[in-house]
């Protein structure tokens, strides 16, 4: 069901993915943006949106959802490509794989498919369950490397605020569908309502310390912190 909050939440997101290409092309580098966060997110929306294409809802829906693949695939490879450096992750490989264990655990033991539904229906809804609790945690990898980094780039301020604004909308916009839409079952609100939960309460916490550190740095400056309160 369209509404406004599902509106805005769209447009801040991609407009997160702009952000994170003007800082690529106006310092030629990826530093500070974790590269396993990416993946993480890809794989997000391959898995969220594998019925893309028996599943139509509409021609918004259908745009929307490759331009969340295609951009986050062209990220990558500016990453991996084209500008060549992409931030050092000592730990990167073994959180993303714990984060996607715990993801596909939790999506195996409280989903919303249909047990008596087709085998392959049951496949696409855990991959789409599997899917919201991965985005919740998506983000600790980009954490962890502003934490090494001590130093957050505007841009990337930016970024992460325009992500963080999105999901705030999204879970207005669950809770507005489950007030109005009588085919949006409890089950399916509480999965999106805890994933969206959990997600802006990591942001919300970044953006307190980042705007007490902005004040001692200033309006202009790139911001230094320590996140070891939110990883």
């Amino acid at each position: 069901m369209f509404n406004g909050f599902r509106l805005a939440g769209d447009f801040l997101h991609l407009s997160s993915f702009v952000f994170l290409l003007i800082q690529f092309r106006t310092a030629q580098s990826c530093s500070g943006i974790s590269l396993k966060s990416q993946e993480l997110y890809l794989l997000v929306f391959l898995t969220r949106y594998m019925d893309i294409f028996f599943n139509f809802i509409s021609l918004y829906n259908t745009i929307m959802k490759l331009l969340f693949i295609s951009a986050t695939m062209y990220v990558i490879y500016m990453m991996r490509v084209e500008l060549k450096d992409p931030t050092k992750e000592p730990h990167g490989t073994k959180i993303s794989a714990a984060l996607c264990g715990c993801s596909l655990l939790l999506a195996l033991l409280y989903n919303d498919h249909n047990p008596y539904g087709p085998m392959w229906r049951k496949f696409v809804e855990l991959a789409w369950t599997f899917s919201i609790y991965l985005e919740a945690v998506a983000l600790v990898p980009q954490m962890e490397v502003l934490n090494r980094a001590k130093v957050v780039k505007n841009l990337t301020a930016n970024y992460l605020f325009a992500l963080g604004a999105y999901r705030v909308f999204y879970l207005l916009n669950y809770g507005y569908r489950f007030m109005v839409d009588p085919m949006f079952s409890s089950r399916e609100v509480l999965i999106k309502a805890l994933g969206a939960v959990v997600q802006s309460a990591l942001y919300v916490r970044f953006f307190m310390m980042y705007l007490e550190s902005k004040q001692k740095t200033g309006v202009n400056a790139d911001v230094v912190m320590n996140l070891k309160g939110i990883v």
